[in-house]
């Protein structure tokens, strides 16, 4: 039976090795974005009276619930999104 990982022999440490890239990084601007501006328009959405929530379909894509009194609409994509808040009357 061997030891206790330490962190100066841990595998993951040892892989790792602070190494992160452009790709990652890219990556996770773009999340923070998309997060940001959905944060927005769900603020805008509960100014208007409104739900907005958003979930993650089988195949992977996000898919974005927008709704009043237990009625709820399927919307693909922020911009549609934007679109319906419009619609609605809500502050652009």
């Amino acid at each position: 039976m061997s030891g206790p990982t330490t962190k100066a022999n841990g595998p993951l440490e040892r892989a790792a090795g602070g190494v992160t890239g452009q790709k990652h990084k890219a990556d996770v601007s773009v999340n923070h974005d998309e997060n940001k501006l959905f944060s927005t328009l769900q603020a805008k959405f509960a100014l208007a009276g409104h739900t907005l929530y958003r979930t993650v379909n089988a195949d992977g894509t996000m898919l974005y619930l927008a709704g009043k009194w237990g009625y709820f609409r399927e919307i693909k994509g922020l911009e549609a999104v934007a679109a319906f808040l419009a619609m609605i009357g809500g502050a652009q």
